[in-house]
């Protein structure tokens, strides 16, 4: 009785950390798909390179930013730097205009000095919505031949395998019961 209890154990254990590590799986796969959209859709997901933002959004954090109709003091914004033609993503800490129109003034959190670029409304892609950190270093990594292979194609290869090994167990299962079957009722058939 106590070995059908441990093994039932270890059987719910197993199957506990294999949904564990298909539902990372799966979430990680859905973070670096969505991550490969840059400004096409709702929100964007964009993996953050620099500590400018610290503390408030740490280097390798991965945010999530949504177009909005207006900005004020305060929002973090993702913006295109048309000098590096990079996307920047800081804070706007005053709202200007001139003869062009109006502009913010953005400036990292962790910088000394707001930035040069007067941010003009086109050139927001977002504000930030949502922030989760490291995930960003684990989308970048899986960006590369070597991290694709590693967080993508061999975690896919592992479900795959074990996915077939039920298909081959219960495949057994039902053969050997087949053939059991039939030999019940060859022998039924014989005794008569």
């Amino acid at each position: 009785m106590k070995i059908k209890t441990r093994s039932s154990k270890l059987a719910r254990l197993k199957n506990t950390i294999y949904g564990i590590f298909l539902g990372t799986l799966l979430v990680l796969a859905g973070i670096i798909a969505l991550s490969q959209f840059r400004e096409d859709g709702p929100v964007t997901f964009l993996s953050v390179q620099s500590g400018s933002m610290e503390p408030a959004i740490s280097t390798g954090s991965m945010i999530v930013t949504k177009p909005s109709s207006i900005y004020s003091v305060g929002s973090v914004v993702t913006y295109k730097e048309a000098s590096r033609n990079v996307l920047v993503t800081h804070r706007i800490i005053d709202i200007r205009s001139d003869e062009a129109g109006l502009f913010y003034v953005t400036q990292g959190d962790a910088n000394d000095a707001p930035d040069r670029q007067q941010v003009r409304p086109g050139d927001i892609t977002g504000r930030v919505i949502a922030t989760v950190p490291l995930v960003g270093y684990v989308v970048q990594y899986a960006r590369t031949e070597v991290g694709f292979a590693l967080v993508v194609l061999i975690p896919t290869a592992v479900i795959v395998f074990h996915e077939l090994m039920i298909i081959k167990s219960e495949l057994w299962k039902l053969i050997t019961n087949a053939a059991n079957d039939t030999e019940k009722h060859s022998l039924h058939i014989l005794e008569k």
